[in-house]
Formats: C-alpha cells, sequence, structure tokens
C-alpha cells in the first residue's frame, strides 16, 4: 500500500512538472527560448518555467500573438511595448501591477474582475473602446494616440494620472476621481470639462479642443504649474477660485510654471455655467446683460483702449469679439 501511494505521489508530481502552455507565435517563445524558459520551438513551454515569474518584458520582438499569456499567473509587470498585437485577454492574470503596452495594434484588451493593476500604458493603439470600470485600484491610465469616442472612469477612484490626448472624446466626467492630480486631454472633441471635483489637479492640458465652458475651480488654482489651453478658439470665459485670478499669476511665484492660454480667455468665479451641460450654455448667456468687462491684447494682458491696435474685448455673457479702430 505504501509503495502504491508513492507511486501515486511520484505520478501527480510528474504530471504537474510536465504540463505544457500553448504559445503558437514563434517569436515570442523564441524571446522564450532565448531567455533560457524554453529550449525547443514547438508552440509550446513547460508550465512551470513561467508561472513564477513576476516580471516579463519583450519589447520589440515582432509578437502578433501573446497566447500563453495566461500562465504567466505570478506577473506584476508585463512589458510588450512595440509589437503588432491586435488582441489581449489579461483576465487570467490576477497579480498584475503594470501594464506597458506601448505601439502595439491593439483593438480589443480585457482585464479580469478586481484586478490590482495601478498603471496602464496603451498610447498608440487602435483602441475604439476601453473598459476600465474594474480596476479600482488604478491610479494612471495613459491611452493616448486611440481611437476613443468615449471614456468611463467612473469606476476608478484612486485615479492621479491621465492621459487621453489625441482621440475623440466628445465628453469627460472627472466628478469620481478624487485623486486626480494630472490630466491631459488635448485633440479631442470636448465641448465642456468640469473639474471642480478635483481639488489635488495642479497639471492641465486641454488645447486643440472645441471647448465652450472650462471649469477648474478647485480651490488649488495657486499650485498649478501647467496650464494649456491653446487652440481652444470657442473658449473665452474660464471659471477660476477667485476674482481677477489668472494662470499668468502663476509665473509670478514659480517662473518654471508652464501656461499656454489664447488670447480670448479670460478668468472669472462666474462665467453663466458650471460646465455640466453646454446645451444650456446659449439659454443661459442669453439672458444675461452684455457689458464690456474688460479689454485685452493679443497676449492676453488687461490694457487701455488703444487705437490703430489689434484688441480683444471680453463681455460678460462669456463672448469676446476682436475690435480694431482707426484714431479720428
Amino acid at each position: 500500500m505504501q509503495k502504491l501511494i508513492l507511486f501515486l505521489l511520484l505520478s501527480n508530481c510528474s504530471f504537474f512538472f510536465s504540463q505544457k502552455t500553448f504559445v503558437p507565435d514563434d517569436h515570442f517563445e523564441q524571446f522564450l527560448i532565448d531567455q533560457s524558459f524554453d529550449d525547443v520551438l514547438d508552440d509550446s513551454v513547460l508550465t512551470s518555467n513561467i508561472n513564477g515569474l513576476t516580471h516579463l518584458s519583450v519589447v520589440n520582438q515582432f509578437i502578433s500573438d501573446l497566447t500563453g499569456i495566461e500562465a504567466f499567473v505570478s506577473l506584476q509587470h508585463l512589458n510588450f511595448n512595440t509589437n503588432y498585437i491586435e488582441t489581449l485577454d489579461l483576465s487570467a492574470n490576477t497579480s498584475l501591477l503594470e501594464l506597458r503596452a506601448t505601439g502595439n495594434e491593439l483593438e480589443n484588451i480585457s482585464f479580469g474582475q478586481n484586478s490590482p493593476l495601478k498603471s496602464i500604458f496603451l498610447q498608440g493603439n487602435n483602441l475604439s473602446e476601453l473598459d476600465v470600470s474594474h480596476l479600482a485600484k488604478l491610479e494612471l491610465l495613459e491611452c493616448s494616440v486611440n481611437l476613443l469616442e468615449t471614456l468611463d472612469v467612473s469606476q476608478n477612484p484612486s485615479l492621479e494620472h491621465l492621459s487621453c490626448r489625441f482621440n475623440a472624446l466628445t465628453e469627460l466626467n472627472l466628478s469620481q476621481n478624487p485623486m486626480l492630480e494630472i490630466l491631459g486631454c488635448d485633440n479631442n472633441q470636448l465641448e465642456y470639462l468640469n473639474l471642480s471635483s478635483n481639488p489635488f489637479l495642479y497639471r492641465l492640458w486641454c488645447r486643440s479642443n472645441p471647448m465652450q465652458c472650462l471649469n477648474m475651480a478647485n480651490g488649488n488654482n495657486h499650485n498649478f504649474i501647467d496650464f494649456a489651453t491653446w487652440n481652444t478658439p470657442e473658449l473665452t470665459c474660464i471659471i477660476v477660485d477667485t476674482p481677477n485670478w489668472s494662470p499668468l499669476d502663476l509665473l509670478i511665484t514659480n517662473p518654471d510654471a508652464n501656461i499656454i492660454i489664447d488670447p480670448q480667455n479670460f478668468f472669472s468665479v462666474e462665467c453663466g455655467i458650471d460646465c455640466s451641460e453646454t446645451s444650456n450654455l446659449t439659454e443661459l448667456n442669453s439672458n444675461q446683460p452684455k457689458e464690456l468687462i474688460k479689454i485685452v491684447n493679443l497676449l492676453g494682458q488687461e490694457v487701455e483702449y488703444t487705437p490703430n491696435t489689434v484688441l480683444i474685448y471680453q463681455y460678460s455673457d462669456g463672448t469676446s469679439e476682436k475690435v480694431f479702430t482707426t484714431a479720428d
């Protein structure tokens, strides 16, 4: 009986250590061979050789299929930048903390339930959808240069850094991201942006959007070190924390601050809209008397009326106009 039990134990151990994982991509398997995790190019690798790895970096290896990654169950850091991967399922990688997948051809990517992922880099892919709703611990999301028309980060309360530049986003709701510090949303189709629920935000880039309303009254305006609204021709009045405040004031206390604004931008605690919706912008403005607030030059500096000079008149309804008059 004892010999039988011993035989069964040895058989089970032999079976366990002989289990193999299917790896159909020759470039992926060759990389594993080069790293001494495999020895023969036969579309398979011993599972016991890979299931304990915590770090895997397969950058620029011409890989188009990452099948087999599901067996890397201990992975915490995965980097496959600059390959040709179109689809990826990471639902079995329940220990993953950081993912780098820049410069691939990703069209689909899925994550597991309650994944511990904290950092994701997906810029330069072909993603038209991105579901991060199960990533409650996510702190950094870089998804610039994709095809996203929507992005829901309402289930990511720990998010600190979001970069979604060069997509096709028409709205971006950040009211459920109280820890957000850095936001880059340049080159989208955003018409309004409300950042009043982001009290730690201190770096903002929202250039090149058809933006009509920007609420940056988050109680932290005096700590901003980056603020860029350049090339937002429809944006005039920007809601801020205190009257007569301007990002240009930051240059006094911090000469290294990066401030890029359009000449028609001006700043007020009340612009007639909270940026929650754009549909009521025209209605609200039409009900307010239109009064001249101030005159600025093309550098955004407040000036007195000067003939023979291009000036920008800023009005209380949030509109502005360029004015050029000649001296009598």
